[in-house]
């Protein structure tokens, strides 16, 4: 059973996505969200093999922010866009972070189940203007920058402090940090205090500054 976590801020939306993907007898949707910090906070929950993601969202962050926190936490869990864009700018920033699948909004059922099985079973699928090849081109440029354990051996973080850098850098606080990573505010303190330490930081405001230079792109 291919389990998927369904994100997008209308409801209707979601239900209607969910009725044609619950009618193939091999998918279920264990859970929705409505917002990208609901979306991250499920996927620590329950841990779907997919997640099924819009990318605008009328308040806070998103969906790419979301899809980078997700990736960083969980990069065995498959991603999927589900988007009304089909332009460059947002095909070619889903593919730099890794994105697995990418529909557009106008598709058919077939499609949507062809694209969960797809991603599922390891590979690409791209429901765009662009040509896979393409597609692969970009990935292959983004896996060329600095990887997280060559940002580990150049500032000396611990995964964890990377983590909570990220983390912070995209708007959570140290209480939402906690309830996803479940571990306690004084820890996740604790992490940012290090990783502050280590780095010579004395401002949270360049501690910001550091992870998007260092370890973020994101479109905010």
């Amino acid at each position: 059973m291919i389990r998927i976590l369904l994100v997008d801020d209308h409801n209707l939306v979601r239900k209607g996505i969910s009725l044609l993907l619950e009618s193939s007898p091999d998918i279920e949707v264990i859970g929705e969200a409505e917002n990208c910090d609901e979306a991250v906070r499920k996927t620590h929950q329950l841990r779907p093999d997919i997640v099924l993601m819009d990318l605008s969202f009328p308040e806070g962050r998103n969906g790419f922010s979301a899809i980078r926190d997700i990736h960083l936490q969980y990069p065995e869990i498959g991603i999927i866009v589900l988007s009304m864009y089909d332009n460059q700018e947002y095909v070619k920033q889903a593919a730099s972070m890794g994105v697995k699948g990418y529909l557009l909004k106008n598709g058919n059922k077939d499609q949507l189940v062809h694209a969960v099985k797809t991603v599922y079973s390891g590979e690409l699928c791209y429901g765009t203007m662009f040509p896979l090849e393409t597609i692969k081109a970009w990935m292959s440029e983004d896996s060329k920058k600095d990887s997280d354990k060559d940002l580990y051996k150049d500032a000396l973080l611990t995964y964890r402090e990377m983590e909570i850098v990220r983390m912070t850098a995209l708007g959570y606080t140290n209480r939402q940090i906690s309830s996803i990573l479940t571990i306690s505010v004084k820890t996740v303190e604790n992490h940012k205090y290090n990783a502050m330490s280590k780095l010579n930081l004395k401002t949270k405001q360049q501690l910001v500054k550091y992870a998007m230079s260092n370890l973020l792109e994101l479109s905010q």
